[in-house]
Protein backbone atom coordinates (compact mmCIF):
# COMPACT_ATOMS: atom_id res chain seq x y z
CA UNK A 1 0.00 0.00 0.00
CA UNK A 2 0.92 3.25 -0.86
CA UNK A 3 1.09 6.13 1.69
CA UNK A 4 -0.53 9.39 0.57
CA UNK A 5 2.02 10.97 -0.35
CA UNK A 6 3.33 8.56 -2.03
CA UNK A 7 -0.02 8.35 -4.19
CA UNK A 8 0.28 11.73 -4.78
CA UNK A 9 3.50 11.40 -6.29
CA UNK A 10 2.99 8.54 -8.31
CA UNK A 11 0.06 10.63 -9.77
CA UNK A 12 2.37 13.36 -10.59
CA UNK A 13 4.72 11.95 -12.62
CA UNK A 14 1.69 9.67 -14.37
CA UNK A 15 0.43 13.31 -15.24
CA UNK A 16 3.73 14.55 -16.26
CA UNK A 17 4.01 11.60 -18.74
CA UNK A 18 0.46 12.64 -20.34
CA UNK A 19 1.92 16.13 -20.94
CA UNK A 20 5.37 15.11 -22.40
CA UNK A 21 3.77 12.23 -24.70
CA UNK A 22 0.30 13.12 -25.49
CA UNK A 23 -1.20 10.85 -28.06
CA UNK A 24 -2.20 12.80 -31.74
CA UNK A 25 -3.54 11.35 -34.42
CA UNK A 26 -1.21 12.88 -36.67
CA UNK A 27 1.58 15.45 -36.65
CA UNK A 28 -0.93 17.84 -37.82
CA UNK A 29 -4.45 17.10 -36.00
CA UNK A 30 -5.24 20.51 -34.69
CA UNK A 31 -4.44 23.98 -35.90
CA UNK A 32 -2.39 24.59 -32.78
CA UNK A 33 -0.32 21.63 -33.63
CA UNK A 34 0.01 22.14 -37.09
CA UNK A 35 1.58 25.98 -36.68
CA UNK A 36 3.75 24.81 -34.20
CA UNK A 37 5.22 21.93 -36.61
CA UNK A 38 5.02 23.80 -39.74
CA UNK A 39 7.20 26.82 -37.97
CA UNK A 40 9.43 24.02 -35.86
CA UNK A 41 10.45 22.59 -39.72
CA UNK A 42 11.13 25.56 -41.09
CA UNK A 43 13.39 26.85 -38.20
CA UNK A 44 17.03 26.62 -39.96
CA UNK A 45 18.91 26.69 -36.51
CA UNK A 46 16.43 24.33 -34.62
CA UNK A 47 18.37 20.93 -35.42
CA UNK A 48 21.63 22.12 -35.42
CA UNK A 49 21.56 23.70 -32.24
CA UNK A 50 20.16 20.65 -30.89
CA UNK A 51 22.26 18.76 -32.31
CA UNK A 52 25.54 19.95 -31.19
CA UNK A 53 24.48 20.23 -27.68
CA UNK A 54 23.52 16.59 -27.09
CA UNK A 55 26.61 15.44 -28.79
CA UNK A 56 28.10 17.68 -27.17
CA UNK A 57 27.51 15.96 -23.35
CA UNK A 58 27.07 12.43 -24.96
CA UNK A 59 29.28 10.02 -22.94
CA UNK A 60 31.61 8.45 -25.52
CA UNK A 61 31.30 4.25 -25.76
CA UNK A 62 34.50 3.85 -24.92
CA UNK A 63 34.34 5.62 -21.66
CA UNK A 64 30.95 3.79 -20.84
CA UNK A 65 32.77 0.10 -21.42
CA UNK A 66 35.82 1.36 -19.69
CA UNK A 67 33.12 1.68 -16.30
CA UNK A 68 31.58 -1.32 -16.67
CA UNK A 69 30.39 -3.06 -13.63
CA UNK A 70 30.65 -6.85 -12.58
CA UNK A 71 26.96 -7.67 -13.83
CA UNK A 72 28.73 -6.19 -17.37
CA UNK A 73 31.74 -8.15 -17.18
CA UNK A 74 29.70 -11.31 -16.05
CA UNK A 75 27.41 -10.73 -18.95
CA UNK A 76 29.84 -10.55 -21.46
CA UNK A 77 31.88 -13.71 -19.96
CA UNK A 78 28.74 -15.39 -20.48
CA UNK A 79 28.56 -14.96 -24.25
CA UNK A 80 32.00 -15.27 -24.65
CA UNK A 81 31.14 -18.86 -23.28
CA UNK A 82 28.68 -19.54 -25.19
CA UNK A 83 30.13 -18.35 -28.03
CA UNK A 84 33.64 -19.76 -27.87
CA UNK A 85 31.13 -23.49 -26.99
CA UNK A 86 29.10 -22.88 -30.04
CA UNK A 87 32.49 -22.75 -31.98
CA UNK A 88 33.91 -25.72 -30.33
CA UNK A 89 30.86 -27.27 -31.23
CA UNK A 90 30.68 -26.56 -34.79
CA UNK A 91 33.90 -27.72 -35.47
CA UNK A 92 34.73 -30.82 -32.68
CA UNK A 93 35.22 -33.06 -35.58
CA UNK A 94 38.14 -31.01 -36.68
CA UNK A 95 39.59 -29.63 -33.19
CA UNK A 96 42.62 -31.29 -32.08
CA UNK A 97 41.77 -34.31 -34.19
CA UNK A 98 44.70 -34.45 -36.30
CA UNK A 99 45.43 -38.57 -36.39
CA UNK A 100 46.20 -38.35 -39.96
CA UNK A 101 49.12 -36.34 -39.81
CA UNK A 102 52.11 -38.86 -39.28
CA UNK A 103 54.51 -35.98 -38.31
CA UNK A 104 54.48 -34.96 -34.45
CA UNK A 105 56.08 -31.61 -35.44
CA UNK A 106 52.93 -31.14 -37.85
CA UNK A 107 50.22 -31.88 -35.36
CA UNK A 108 51.34 -30.29 -32.76
CA UNK A 109 51.32 -26.89 -35.36
CA UNK A 110 48.21 -27.93 -36.07
CA UNK A 111 46.62 -28.35 -32.47
CA UNK A 112 48.63 -24.56 -31.98
CA UNK A 113 46.62 -22.91 -34.23
CA UNK A 114 43.26 -24.69 -33.45
CA UNK A 115 44.10 -23.37 -29.82
CA UNK A 116 44.85 -19.44 -31.47
CA UNK A 117 41.77 -20.24 -33.66
CA UNK A 118 39.13 -20.91 -30.21
CA UNK A 119 41.50 -18.08 -28.03
CA UNK A 120 40.56 -15.83 -31.54
CA UNK A 121 37.00 -16.65 -31.64
CA UNK A 122 36.65 -15.59 -27.37
CA UNK A 123 38.53 -12.64 -27.66
CA UNK A 124 36.13 -11.61 -30.86
CA UNK A 125 33.07 -12.54 -29.14
CA UNK A 126 34.58 -10.11 -25.39
CA UNK A 127 35.04 -7.73 -27.58
CA UNK A 128 31.67 -7.88 -29.46
CA UNK A 129 29.74 -8.38 -26.11
CA UNK A 130 31.33 -6.07 -24.56
CA UNK A 131 30.17 -3.00 -27.37
CA UNK A 132 26.59 -4.50 -27.61
CA UNK A 133 26.55 -3.87 -23.88
CA UNK A 134 27.72 -0.71 -24.06
CA UNK A 135 25.68 -0.18 -27.38
CA UNK A 136 22.40 -0.68 -24.88
CA UNK A 137 23.34 0.97 -22.20
CA UNK A 138 24.30 3.96 -23.85
CA UNK A 139 20.81 3.81 -26.17
CA UNK A 140 19.62 3.78 -21.99
CA UNK A 141 21.32 6.93 -20.98
CA UNK A 142 20.21 8.79 -24.52
CA UNK A 143 16.53 8.00 -23.68
CA UNK A 144 16.56 8.66 -19.86
CA UNK A 145 18.22 11.72 -19.93
CA UNK A 146 16.00 12.82 -23.22
CA UNK A 147 13.12 12.12 -20.94
CA UNK A 148 14.40 13.66 -18.17
CA UNK A 149 14.82 16.84 -20.21
CA UNK A 150 11.83 16.30 -21.69
CA UNK A 151 10.07 16.43 -17.64
CA UNK A 152 11.82 19.15 -16.72
CA UNK A 153 10.06 21.40 -19.38
CA UNK A 154 6.63 20.02 -17.72
CA UNK A 155 8.29 21.52 -13.97
CA UNK A 156 9.51 24.41 -15.22
CA UNK A 157 5.91 25.26 -17.24
CA UNK A 158 4.50 24.46 -13.94
CA UNK A 159 6.84 27.11 -12.23
CA UNK A 160 6.18 29.70 -14.65
CA UNK A 161 2.29 28.88 -14.80
CA UNK A 162 2.26 30.68 -11.22
CA UNK A 163 3.30 34.01 -12.40
CA UNK A 164 1.07 33.75 -15.63
CA UNK A 165 -2.16 31.87 -14.86
CA UNK A 166 -2.69 32.95 -18.60
CA UNK A 167 -0.29 29.85 -20.19
CA UNK A 168 -2.68 26.76 -20.55
CA UNK A 169 -1.51 22.84 -19.93
CA UNK A 170 -3.82 22.85 -23.43
CA UNK A 171 -1.09 23.90 -25.51
CA UNK A 172 1.52 21.02 -23.99
CA UNK A 173 -1.14 18.27 -24.88
CA UNK A 174 -1.54 20.02 -28.76
CA UNK A 175 3.02 20.30 -29.21
CA UNK A 176 4.37 17.98 -27.11
CA UNK A 177 6.55 16.29 -27.14
CA UNK A 178 8.18 18.60 -30.11
CA UNK A 179 7.37 21.60 -27.90
CA UNK A 180 9.16 20.22 -24.93
CA UNK A 181 12.52 19.53 -27.15
CA UNK A 182 12.02 22.90 -27.89
CA UNK A 183 12.94 24.04 -24.48
CA UNK A 184 15.60 22.03 -23.92
CA UNK A 185 17.34 22.81 -26.46
CA UNK A 186 16.86 26.55 -25.63
CA UNK A 187 18.11 25.77 -22.01
CA UNK A 188 20.91 23.93 -22.93
CA UNK A 189 22.31 25.92 -25.74
CA UNK A 190 22.02 29.30 -23.50
CA UNK A 191 23.19 28.34 -19.95
CA UNK A 192 26.85 28.26 -19.15
CA UNK A 193 28.48 24.87 -19.91
CA UNK A 194 29.53 24.62 -16.45
CA UNK A 195 25.81 24.53 -15.92
CA UNK A 196 24.74 22.43 -18.72
CA UNK A 197 27.19 19.78 -17.08
CA UNK A 198 25.47 19.72 -13.98
CA UNK A 199 22.01 19.22 -15.78
CA UNK A 200 23.82 16.34 -17.42
CA UNK A 201 25.20 14.70 -14.34
CA UNK A 202 22.28 14.70 -12.68
CA UNK A 203 20.38 13.51 -15.61
CA UNK A 204 22.57 10.88 -16.33
CA UNK A 205 22.03 9.71 -12.47
CA UNK A 206 18.75 8.77 -13.73
CA UNK A 207 19.41 7.17 -16.54
CA UNK A 208 21.32 4.26 -14.47
CA UNK A 209 17.91 3.47 -11.99
CA UNK A 210 16.28 2.72 -15.76
CA UNK A 211 19.24 0.00 -17.04
CA UNK A 212 19.39 -1.82 -13.28
CA UNK A 213 15.58 -1.97 -13.08
CA UNK A 214 15.89 -0.06 -9.72
CA UNK A 215 16.77 -1.69 -6.26
CA UNK A 216 14.62 0.71 -4.55
CA UNK A 217 11.26 -0.65 -6.22
CA UNK A 218 8.66 1.99 -8.34
CA UNK A 219 8.78 4.58 -5.49
CA UNK A 220 12.03 4.61 -4.48
CA UNK A 221 13.07 5.15 -7.89
CA UNK A 222 10.35 8.09 -8.38
CA UNK A 223 11.49 9.67 -4.98
CA UNK A 224 15.06 9.72 -6.63
CA UNK A 225 13.67 11.12 -9.83
CA UNK A 226 12.25 13.85 -8.04
CA UNK A 227 15.25 14.89 -6.26
CA UNK A 228 17.08 14.71 -9.22
CA UNK A 229 14.70 16.92 -10.85
CA UNK A 230 14.34 19.09 -7.87
CA UNK A 231 18.01 19.58 -7.88
CA UNK A 232 17.86 20.37 -11.66
CA UNK A 233 14.81 23.17 -11.03
CA UNK A 234 17.50 25.20 -8.70
CA UNK A 235 20.07 25.22 -11.74
CA UNK A 236 17.43 26.79 -14.29
CA UNK A 237 15.13 29.14 -11.90
CA UNK A 238 18.81 30.86 -11.16
CA UNK A 239 19.87 30.80 -14.89
CA UNK A 240 16.86 32.32 -16.31
CA UNK A 241 16.18 34.91 -13.32
CA UNK A 242 19.67 36.20 -14.39
CA UNK A 243 18.80 35.97 -17.82
CA UNK A 244 15.04 37.76 -18.42
CA UNK A 245 15.42 37.26 -22.31
CA UNK A 246 15.92 33.36 -22.51
CA UNK A 247 12.65 33.42 -19.92
CA UNK A 248 10.93 35.52 -21.84
CA UNK A 249 11.08 33.30 -25.13
CA UNK A 250 10.90 30.45 -23.37
CA UNK A 251 7.23 31.75 -21.56
CA UNK A 252 6.35 32.37 -25.81
CA UNK A 253 6.88 28.97 -26.28
CA UNK A 254 4.70 27.67 -23.78
CA UNK A 255 2.38 29.67 -25.75
CA UNK A 256 2.76 27.56 -28.89
CA UNK A 257 5.73 30.06 -30.23
CA UNK A 258 8.47 28.46 -32.12
CA UNK A 259 11.52 31.15 -31.17
CA UNK A 260 13.45 32.83 -34.40
CA UNK A 261 16.63 31.40 -33.45
CA UNK A 262 17.74 29.47 -30.10
CA UNK A 263 20.71 31.42 -28.89
CA UNK A 264 19.43 34.20 -26.77
CA UNK A 265 21.93 37.05 -25.47
CA UNK A 266 21.85 36.88 -21.48
CA UNK A 267 20.71 40.23 -19.81
CA UNK A 268 22.58 39.95 -16.45
CA UNK A 269 20.39 41.92 -13.60
CA UNK A 270 21.21 42.22 -10.02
Amino acid sequence: MYTTKEKRLIDKFSKENDLIYPLHSSDYDNPVRKEFITNLLHNETFVPTKDKAEEKYKEPLFKIIRNFDKKDYVFAGLITLLCSGVYYGAFSDYLFNHKDVAEKKQRTAMNLLDLASIVAVAVSSMGLSALSIGSIKQSNQEVAVDKFYKRLSIRLFSEMKKMHPELKEETLKQCNPELARVIYTLLIANMSEKDTQKLWNIANTVSEYRYNKLYKGEIGDLKNRDKALQQAMVIIESHLINNPELARVILDVYRGAVPITFVVKEQNTK
